[in-house]
């Protein structure tokens, strides 16, 4: 059932030689400064060496409305048990900010201050967390372009608040994500985001069936973008 339902996702992978969704975006280094207490709700902690992408989920050309998508990826070790043997990566989307918008994901018309969520909540020792990130700093340029991320990251440093919530409670500050620099396209190549496979010890996305389907979906698309395996 599972591959019926994914398959598609490889056909347009392989139509139009990337992604399905967020096929365009922006990569960058940054860091993240934990701002919750210690040992308070998700295990993300300070780490200097953060990869991150910014990106429209649709793809729609120019500054046109879409849906908007932070990646970020936590260097391995660089969570609370300083145990983790491969990095962690985290997934947000523009979403609604309240208690169920959170779960759809939505378009919107500018980069600063604009919800998005985990829209999955985060399994961690027997909770459901919540993610939410908003830009809060000034992005040249109207609408959502990528140019314009590209242009305000040459001027300096682009700071993301991430909150987070057990279940349906008030979203609270966890980190602040700071984006330093652009990577330069042919220094590191294409990056896949797998938010699945990549996690801390003690992490996972749930509920269970979902998150089986969305990881058939990542690799329905990757054999997609790349037929031979490479």
């Amino acid at each position: 059932m599972l591959e019926t339902v994914t398959a598609p996702f490889q056909w347009v992978a392989a139509a139009r030689h990337r992604r399905v969704f967020h096929p365009g975006g922006v990569l960058a280094r940054g860091s993240i400064e934990r701002v919750a207490p210690r040992g308070v709700g998700l295990p993300i902690e300070s780490a200097s060496d953060v990869l991150v992408r910014l990106s429209k989920g649709v793809g729609t050309p120019g500054a046109l409305p879409d849906v908007i998508g932070l990646a970020f990826r936590l260097p391995a070790g660089d969570s609370a048990t300083e145990s983790a043997a491969a990095p962690w990566d985290v997934l947000l989307a523009s979403a609604g900010g309240g208690r169920l918008s959170r779960f759809g994901i939505r378009p919107v018309v500018r980069w600063p201050e604009q919800p998005m969520s985990s829209v999955m909540p985060l399994r961690y020792q027997d909770s459901n967390w919540w993610l939410r990130a908003q830009i809060v700093s000034a992005v040249d340029g109207a609408g959502v372009s990528l140019d314009s991320i590209r242009s305000s990251l040459h001027e300096g440093p682009l700071t993301v608040a991430i909150d987070q919530a057990p279940g349906f409670a008030p979203f609270g500050p966890l980190v602040r994500l700071t984006i330093n620099d652009v990577v330069p396209q042919d220094e590191i190549g294409d990056v896949d985001f797998d938010p699945v496979l990549h996690t801390a010890p003690g992490v996972q996305l749930a509920p269970h069936w979902l998150t089986n389907l969305r990881m058939q979906a990542y690799r329905r698309s990757r054999a997609g973008r790349h037929p031979d395996g490479a």
